[in-house]
């Protein structure tokens, strides 16, 4: 071979050697890490028919379609779709949920890995501008007592306070039942026909039953009342807290009523 063909020859192996490196650095190729999905026809169509349904403005529609896709089987472009849908209904943590999943689902071949990623981006940048930015739920203020929750809380008072006014109905007949031991055996002014060492205790008795029998009738009169107020008050603006609880003073139970 002649000296000039072989120095055409290898200028002609420089110049593709160069026009090939340059179209490598044109397109280079993305390796991800990313299995390849397995997309059914029914998956396509089912896909096909979220994206139609989020831009009819049905991002309900579109979330069932997408989980049932996903119930056979998962993929990048089906989270991307997924998590679009749930940003237009402002669920922003469920919207993160699906995006975050969308750089570990197999990839589809079209559109390519690297697209859906980019997308994922923008729709995340969209996503920290909204309201519900983060995914923070804002607090909800409690609910208030309706009427029948007011209702249900009269009822309640007014049977304790029943039970109360029995109590001391009961505590009445058992101190009028000590006392008349020692008042039928007085003759004169005297007690007679009866131990005199027991009349103290019989005595004693006696006005333990009457207090207790007062204290229970007090509050289950207050009770009662306060039952009675909440089953007529109709407009239910304010429960109050009903606590009740005994204090031993002595001999004596007194109740104490808090709202």
């Amino acid at each position: 071979m002649s000296r000039p063909t072989l120095t055409c020859l290898c200028v002609l192996f420089i110049c593709l050697g160069a026009a090939s490196t340059a179209t490598a650095q044109e397109n280079p190729t993305v390796e991800t890490s990313q299995s390849k999905a397995q997309i059914s026809e029914l998956q396509t169509k089912l896909n096909d028919e979220a994206v139609s349904a989020i831009i009819r403005g049905e991002p309900e529609r579109a979330v069932a379609l997408l989980n049932e896709s996903l119930a056979y089987g998962e993929a990048n472009i089906t989270y991307l779709n997924l998590g679009r849908a749930y940003q237009k209904l402002d669920k922003c943590a469920e919207a993160r949920e699906a995006y975050a999943k969308v750089a570990t689902a197999p990839a589809v071949e079209e559109p390519p890995a690297t697209v859906v990623l980019q997308k994922t981006e923008e729709y995340l940048a969209e996503l920290d501008e909204q309201d519900c930015k983060g995914g923070v739920q804002l607090a909800q203020p409690p609910a208030e007592v309706g009427t029948d929750g007011q209702k249900t809380w009269g009822w309640a008072a007014i049977g304790t306070g029943a039970a109360f006014l029995g109590a001391g109905v009961t505590m009445f007949v058992l101190s009028n039942n000590e006392a008349s031991k020692v008042e039928d055996a007085r003759t004169d002014g005297r007690v007679v026909d009866f131990p005199a060492r027991e009349v103290p205790e019989v005595e004693r008795r006696a006005s333990l039953y009457l207090n207790l029998g007062i204290g229970a009738s007090v509050a289950g009169a207050a009770l009662t009342g306060v039952g009675a107020y909440l089953l007529l008050d109709d407009d239910g603006e304010q429960v109050g807290r009903l606590d009740v609880r005994p204090v031993s003073q002595g001999a004596m139970a007194t109740f104490h009523l808090s709202f």
